[in-house]
């Protein structure tokens, strides 16, 4: 899955749901490509925790690929690199999850 904008409380449902819809539709990992991440607060990391934690339920890995610099440097300030496997490898993604409303509102 691609994430695209703002990584925050407007996005909390969307998210959980897109791992949550992924850890069904496969039995290895997850990859969150999240180049397009333009910012993280904590409410994001939480969120990213959150999803890390229901993959992980359903017996399923969930993987960083090529996080921005903005929620690669809150990953690394946080000391959230050692919990979440991350990867530079790129991914190919299928589909974005939009994560501010203004670009959900946008994409319907």
């Amino acid at each position: 899955m691609l994430l695209v904008g703002r990584l925050d409380l407007s996005c909390v449902g969307r998210l959980r749901d897109a791992v949550l819809l992924a850890s069904h539709e496969t039995t290895n990992y997850v990859a969150v490509e999240a180049s397009r991440v333009t910012a993280v607060d904590g409410v994001g990391l939480r969120t990213l925790i959150a999803c890390r934690r229901l993959a992980t339920a359903l017996g399923v890995q969930m993987v960083i690929v090529r996080p921005s610099a903005p929620l690669f440097t809150r990953l690394a300030s946080t000391g959230l690199l050692r919990t979440f496997r991350v990867s530079g490898r790129h991914s190919t993604p299928d589909r974005g999850v939009p994560l501010s409303s203004r670009r959900a509102a946008a994409g319907r």
